[in-house]
Protein backbone atom coordinates (compact mmCIF):
# COMPACT_ATOMS: atom_id res chain seq x y z
CA UNK A 1 0.00 0.00 0.00
CA UNK A 2 1.48 3.31 -1.21
CA UNK A 3 0.43 6.57 0.78
CA UNK A 4 1.54 9.49 -0.62
CA UNK A 5 -0.26 12.88 -1.52
CA UNK A 6 2.28 13.58 -4.54
CA UNK A 7 0.49 11.30 -7.19
CA UNK A 8 3.58 11.59 -8.99
CA UNK A 9 5.27 9.30 -6.28
CA UNK A 10 2.10 6.73 -7.35
CA UNK A 11 3.49 6.22 -10.81
CA UNK A 12 7.26 6.12 -9.44
CA UNK A 13 6.67 3.26 -6.86
CA UNK A 14 4.34 1.68 -10.05
CA UNK A 15 7.30 1.32 -12.02
CA UNK A 16 9.38 0.51 -9.00
CA UNK A 17 6.95 -2.77 -8.64
CA UNK A 18 6.04 -3.25 -12.18
CA UNK A 19 8.09 -6.83 -12.11
CA UNK A 20 6.20 -7.98 -9.27
CA UNK A 21 2.62 -7.19 -10.22
CA UNK A 22 1.83 -10.95 -10.29
CA UNK A 23 2.87 -10.99 -6.71
CA UNK A 24 1.70 -8.28 -5.49
CA UNK A 25 -1.64 -5.75 -5.55
CA UNK A 26 -1.09 -2.34 -5.04
CA UNK A 27 -3.05 0.27 -3.53
CA UNK A 28 -2.93 3.62 -3.65
CA UNK A 29 -4.48 6.49 -0.92
CA UNK A 30 -3.65 10.13 -1.38
CA UNK A 31 -5.21 11.09 2.02
CA UNK A 32 -4.08 10.36 5.22
CA UNK A 33 -7.30 9.94 6.86
CA UNK A 34 -8.55 7.44 3.39
CA UNK A 35 -5.87 5.46 3.86
CA UNK A 36 -5.90 4.97 7.89
CA UNK A 37 -9.88 4.17 7.71
CA UNK A 38 -9.00 1.58 5.34
CA UNK A 39 -6.25 -0.38 7.03
CA UNK A 40 -8.72 -0.42 10.08
CA UNK A 41 -11.64 -2.02 8.16
CA UNK A 42 -9.01 -4.88 6.91
CA UNK A 43 -9.32 -7.99 9.13
CA UNK A 44 -5.63 -9.66 7.99
CA UNK A 45 -3.09 -7.04 7.78
CA UNK A 46 -0.13 -9.68 7.38
CA UNK A 47 -0.23 -9.23 3.94
CA UNK A 48 -0.07 -5.93 3.90
CA UNK A 49 2.97 -3.28 3.71
CA UNK A 50 2.84 0.10 4.31
CA UNK A 51 4.91 3.01 2.53
CA UNK A 52 4.22 6.20 3.71
CA UNK A 53 4.83 9.69 3.35
CA UNK A 54 5.43 11.73 6.31
CA UNK A 55 3.78 14.62 5.82
CA UNK A 56 0.12 15.26 4.34
CA UNK A 57 -1.06 18.56 2.79
CA UNK A 58 -4.18 19.86 4.40
CA UNK A 59 -4.45 17.23 7.13
CA UNK A 60 -3.89 16.77 10.97
CA UNK A 61 -2.55 13.35 10.90
CA UNK A 62 0.89 12.35 9.78
CA UNK A 63 2.55 8.95 8.52
CA UNK A 64 3.58 8.30 11.98
CA UNK A 65 -0.11 8.81 12.79
CA UNK A 66 -1.18 6.09 10.53
CA UNK A 67 1.53 3.09 10.73
CA UNK A 68 0.29 3.74 15.10
CA UNK A 69 -3.12 3.80 14.55
CA UNK A 70 -3.24 1.14 12.04
CA UNK A 71 -1.29 -1.24 13.54
CA UNK A 72 1.45 -1.44 11.28
CA UNK A 73 4.77 -0.98 13.52
CA UNK A 74 5.96 -4.13 11.92
CA UNK A 75 4.88 -3.91 8.16
CA UNK A 76 5.95 -0.27 7.00
CA UNK A 77 8.55 2.09 5.96
CA UNK A 78 7.89 5.72 6.29
CA UNK A 79 9.45 7.57 3.15
CA UNK A 80 9.99 11.33 3.32
CA UNK A 81 11.37 13.82 1.87
CA UNK A 82 12.14 15.56 6.07
CA UNK A 83 15.39 15.67 7.31
CA UNK A 84 15.22 13.31 10.14
CA UNK A 85 16.15 16.11 13.15
CA UNK A 86 12.81 18.29 11.82
CA UNK A 87 10.23 15.31 12.36
CA UNK A 88 9.05 16.36 15.95
CA UNK A 89 7.83 12.49 16.49
CA UNK A 90 10.76 10.88 15.59
CA UNK A 91 12.59 10.86 18.90
CA UNK A 92 9.63 9.31 20.87
CA UNK A 93 8.98 6.96 18.12
CA UNK A 94 12.66 5.72 16.54
CA UNK A 95 11.91 2.80 18.28
CA UNK A 96 9.57 1.48 15.61
CA UNK A 97 10.50 3.52 12.81
CA UNK A 98 11.54 2.33 9.46
CA UNK A 99 12.71 5.37 7.34
CA UNK A 100 14.02 6.02 3.68
CA UNK A 101 14.51 9.21 2.52
CA UNK A 102 12.05 9.83 -0.57
CA UNK A 103 14.99 11.28 -2.61
CA UNK A 104 16.50 7.91 -2.78
CA UNK A 105 13.44 6.28 -4.29
CA UNK A 106 13.99 6.36 -7.95
CA UNK A 107 17.53 4.76 -7.55
CA UNK A 108 17.28 1.80 -5.35
CA UNK A 109 16.70 -1.89 -6.67
CA UNK A 110 14.05 -3.35 -4.89
CA UNK A 111 13.23 -6.91 -4.29
CA UNK A 112 10.72 -8.97 -2.59
CA UNK A 113 11.38 -11.53 0.25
Amino acid sequence: MILDDEVVLHEVWREKLTEYEKEIRLKFFTQGVGALKYLKSLENKEKVFLLTDYRFKKEEVNGIDIIEESGMKERHILVTGEEVSRIKDFNEKAKFLKLFPKMYIAGIPLRLL
